[in-house]
């Protein structure tokens, strides 16, 4: 099961977690896990370096968690996560025996 948490602010999103795996398909092979993947890697990626962001990244076996700074919110880290998160949610309503996703608001 892979679990999607996008931790927010506000309006802003300042977090997303990804972890586990779809159990789809072989290792190597689910299209599933590399979807999300694909998507989670990309958001980290675009801040880092189409942004600059300010942020924190974690990536290991079944996780990718990528942190913004509140001071590092703006219009486009905005867009750029609910781009990703438009995305996700797709895939995760798609799969709801495979996929959860979360949303929580930070204090």
């Amino acid at each position: 099961m892979i679990r999607i948490r996008v931790s927010s602010r506000g309006d802003s999103a300042l977090r997303l977690r990804v972890t586990g795996h779809a159990g789809f398909a072989a290792a190597g092979n689910d299209v599933l896990c590399a979807a999300v993947s694909v998507l989670a890697e990309n958001l980290g990626e675009s801040l880092r370096l189409l942004l600059n962001a300010d942020l924190e990244l974690e990536e290991g076996d079944g996780l990718y968690d990528v942190r913004l700074s509140d001071a590092a919110a703006s219009r486009e880290t905005d867009l750029l996560f609910a781009s990703a998160i438009l995305g996700l949610r797709s895939i995760a309503l798609a799969h709801p025996d495979r996929i959860v996703f979360e949303s929580e608001e930070l204090e």
